[in-house]
């Protein structure tokens, strides 16, 4: 009887094909995790915006002691995006000087829009 040494043709077109199918796996993660990381650096970029209107509303509540209830929209460009904003203001209590501000960003990330959106409550 011979003693053989080494793998089998069979043993080597399967091991070839997980290996084939790993990297497949693989391949496609790759491309799923940059499409989902790619509006990353807008979102930390607008979230600097969102924290800074909310400080601006703040500190006019401060000044003026009072906030007229509003709505305003438009486009600002940050970096090569343009990005939609919605910001509202509502009156929740005028006897005890509460507010609440929702701001909404919104810009195209590749085949997608990404959405920041941010609700806060101020009290005079």
């Amino acid at each position: 009887m011979k003693i053989s040494k080494g793998f089998s043709l069979v043993e080597l077109m399967v091991a070839v094909a997980v290996l084939a199918i790993g990297l497949t796996v693989i391949y496609e993660s790759f491309f799923i995790i940059a499409d989902v990381t790619s509006g990353l650096p807008y979102y930390i970029k607008t979230q600097a915006l969102i924290d800074e209107v909310m400080w601006e509303e703040e500190n006019n509540l401060r000044i003026a002691g009072y906030l007229f209830p509003s709505t305003e929209s438009g486009k600002i460009d940050v970096g090569n995006k343009k990005i939609r904003y919605v910001k509202k203001i509502e009156v929740l209590s005028s006897s005890q000087g509460l507010y609440n501000i929702d701001t909404d960003l919104t810009w195209k990330a590749g085949t997608k829009f990404i959405n920041n959106t941010n609700s806060t409550y101020l009290r005079r």
